[in-house]
């Protein structure tokens, strides 16, 4: 089963979940042709051939993964939003790219690549910093308000060396409503590539490489619990 496909078909199990029972005997559209698109509108999904059935992820091993009998609408879900916290000055960036950078500096200065496409694109809320406890707490109020329960928030630790987190420990953990919002870190485990196309040096590559050691996961889990 092909990407667009296989998200199609969840899309359709979804639906069997939110239909009551006894729903009149409608038969529902097939995913396939609920949900797909033509094949030429996604680049980067190839052309369905023999045996694509088996090559990713068969209609039939979803149905017998996904139980639609069982009832959802007495359960309590707790809606988990990724949060990549660039949008401040970090010390250890801003040694790299100058006084003051945050990525809302690759924002600003990107251009349109092709007709129609529509950048740059400007925050409603302008040019904030989200290590202020002030914008923190409109951020948690805003989120709050619109269903969402925790934030998994990206964390960057290398051998002790930290940035970004200025976010959690100076916006977030400091914010006088930020019991309205729960919080997890997810520690981004993989090399800091200089992806930044403004002030970069003329060196990309690798900023910082990630290694690790028993050493480093003890000092890591002490920090943690500090």
């Amino acid at each position: 089963m092909r990407r667009r496909q296989f998200i199609g078909a969840v899309g359709g199990a979804i639906a069997a979940l939110e239909t009551p029972s006894g729903y009149g005997g409608e038969v529902l559209p097939s995913p396939q042709t609920q949900n797909s698109a033509p094949a030429e509108n996604y680049g980067d999904v190839p052309a369905a051939g023999p045996g694509d059935g088996e090559a990713y992820f068969t209609e039939e091993r979803l149905k017998g993964a996904v139980d639609t009998s069982i009832r959802l609408d007495d359960k309590r879900f707790e809606v988990v939003a990724y949060n990549y916290p660039s949008w401040h000055p970090s010390p250890f960036m801003e040694e790299r790219f100058g006084k003051g950078w945050t990525e809302f500096e690759v924002l600003r200065n990107s251009k349109p690549l092709y007709p129609g496409h529509l950048f740059p694109k400007y925050p409603i809320w302008g040019w904030f910093n989200e290590a202020d406890p002030q914008w923190a707490e409109r951020e948690i109020e805003t989120a709050a308000d619109f269903g969402i329960d925790v934030w998994m928030i990206d964390w960057y630790w290398f051998n002790g060396t930290q940035f970004f987190q200025e976010q959690l420990e100076n916006g977030f953990l400091k914010a006088r409503n930020r019991s309205r919002l729960k919080f997890a870190i997810m520690w981004a485990f993989d090399d800091w590539t200089n992806l930044f196309p403004t002030r970069s040096p003329k060196n990309p590559g690798i900023i910082l490489k990630q290694t690790t050691d028993e050493a480093d996961i003890l000092g890591l889990t002490d920090y943690c619990i500090d």
